[in-house]
């Protein structure tokens, strides 16, 4: 669900969700998610947070570092889902 590439770290909504309804959870889950990492995405990118589900999101790789703890956090309750 999560990619990169050694210089840049990205996700796709779509993709959370698609994997969420197979195996029967709700998409709530992804949405809480979601909107944690909202405030990692780098800004101005090319598709405007999260204006299609289908789109690709690029993490501020520096933002997430300097906020770690809080971006692990978001994973860990995501987790806690399960």
């Amino acid at each position: 669900m999560i990619w990169g590439d050694g210089s840049t770290l990205g996700f796709r909504p779509l993709t959370f969700y698609s994997f969420l309804e197979k195996y029967g959870y709700s998409r709530t889950i992804a949405e809480d998610l979601l909107e944690g990492l909202r405030k990692f995405l780098i800004v101005g990118q090319q598709n405007i947070p999260y204006e299609r589900e289908e789109g690709y999101y690029i993490i501020d790789i520096k933002l997430l570092l300097d906020n770690k703890d809080e971006f692990l956090q978001l994973f860990e309750r995501f987790k806690s889902y399960f």
